[in-house]
Parts: structure tokens; C-alpha cells; sequence
């Protein structure tokens, strides 16, 4: 075998090991997860106030707005080293995580907030 294909198998090796590892153990966390769902039921406890949904698109919003940034900021940077013009063409792919972000943020701000919780106590 020739170095270059050796080369160019480690890439996909890794990507299709990936692609089976990381399905497999999202599932036995999701399994683990159901499994302790099941057990808190049957014994009668209240869920833990970190099960219970909440808001996520501020978290969301910002995650894919900050991956969209880097991934724009990667590619002018690269530019700026090699001067090839089609790296400043390829920044433009951070517009899209970006846009993601800008729009879970959005969602964020016009989502109707619910009113705080008041305590009956004298």
C-alpha cells in the first residue's frame, strides 16, 4: 500500500468509527436517563428541577452564533496567510451557523416570559 492511501484512510476511518461511537453512547445515556426516570416514578419522588424544560434558545443562540463567528474568523485568517480568494469565499459559510444563532436568539426575545413564582407564606 502506498503512503498516500494509508494517508487518506485514517480520515475516513476515523469519521465512520465516529459515526458508530458517538450514536451508541448517546443512546445508553439516553437508556441510563429513562432508566432513572423510572426508578424516581416508582418510588414516588418530585423531578429534580434540572429535568424539568426550560428555555434553551439564549444557550442555543449563542452557541451557533459563536461556531458561525469562528468558522468566518478561520477562514480570514487563513486568507490573510495565503492570500487565495477563495478562502474569503468560504468565510461566507459562517454566515450560516450564524444565522442559526441570530435566529434562536430572536425566538429568545419574543418568547412571552413566564411570571416568577410568589410564595403564600405570612
Amino acid at each position: 500500500m502506498s503512503p498516500d492511501f494509508v494517508a487518506s484512510l485514517f480520515p475516513i476511518i476515523f469519521m465512520i468509527a465516529a459515526c458508530v461511537v458517538v450514536p451508541v453512547a448517546l443512546y445508553f445515556r439516553q437508556r441510563a436517563a429513562e432508566l432513572n426516570y423510572w426508578k424516581m416514578i416508582k418510588r414516588g419522588s418530585s423531578l429534580p428541577e434540572s429535568w424539568v424544560p426550560g428555555n434553551s434558545y439564549l444557550l442555543r443562540g449563542l452557541v451557533w452564533l459563536a461556531v458561525g463567528i469562528g468558522i468566518s474568523i478561520l477562514f480570514v485568517v487563513m486568507y490573510r496567510v495565503e492570500q487565495d480568494p477563495g478562502l474569503l469565499a468560504m468565510a461566507t459559510l459562517g454566515s450560516i451557523p450564524a444565522g442559526v444563532g441570530v435566529a434562536h436568539l430572536v425566538v429568545h426575545r419574543l418568547q412571552p416570559k413566564s411570571a416568577p413564582p410568589t410564595s403564600n407564606q405570612p
